[in-house]
């Protein structure tokens, strides 16, 4: 308590509205040291929301399968899918040793970890043909892009034939294909 008395005594020569300010400026002092929060209590905290956004902000491209239209489907042996997203190209099927896959309904699935983006997926896809008995042909395309703002998204993406540098009027191939937050 002596220290207390001395300080009355320090104080008391100055003016009052100094003696207010000094009083204002340790008493804010005092409660910001004992209100803030500690340093390693904040970080905790930041590190556990920016974990769970991370999980929450995945994006899955899952290419599901193909089908094909038409009579000369039959003599297909396989098809290597080239998908664009966002400017990115995967390939399907990225399998070791596997660079072409016959179409059927049981298709194995492939999924690609997709970039965050705040702006939505712009989805493109391309496709080449092996026949049976011949070097791989020309291939499917659609100039169009799908964006994808929703996910979870399912689609559907239709592909046209070209062939001696013209594109089919319908229709030839589509490939089923989602968008997910979460790997299959």
């Amino acid at each position: 308590m002596e220290w207390l008395d001395q300080l009355v005594r320090f104080t008391s020569s100055y003016p009052l509205w100094s003696r207010v300010l000094v009083c204002v400026a340790v008493a804010v002092i005092v409660f910001t040291l004992i209100l803030a929060p500690r340093r390693s209590a904040v970080q905790t905290s930041t590190a556990t929301v920016d974990t769970k956004n991370a999980a929450l902000n995945e994006r899955w491209l899952i290419v599901q399968g193909v089908e094909l239209f038409g009579s000369g489907s039959s003599s297909f042996a396989g098809v290597r899918v080239s998908a664009k997203v966002n400017g990115v190209t995967y390939m399907y099927p990225t399998f070791p040793g596997i660079e072409w896959l016959e179409v059927g309904p049981d298709m194995a699935p492939q999924q690609f970890k997709l970039p965050p983006s705040d702006r939505g997926y712009d989805v493109q896809f391309s496709m080449t043909v092996k026949q049976k008995r011949s070097a791989p042909r020309a291939g499917y395309v659609n100039v169009e892009f799908t964006h994808v703002n929703e996910v979870p998204y399912v689609g559907r993406y239709r592909l046209y034939l070209a062939e001696w540098k013209g594109r089919s009027a319908a229709p030839s191939a589509a490939v089923k294909y989602k968008i997910s937050t979460a790997p299959q």
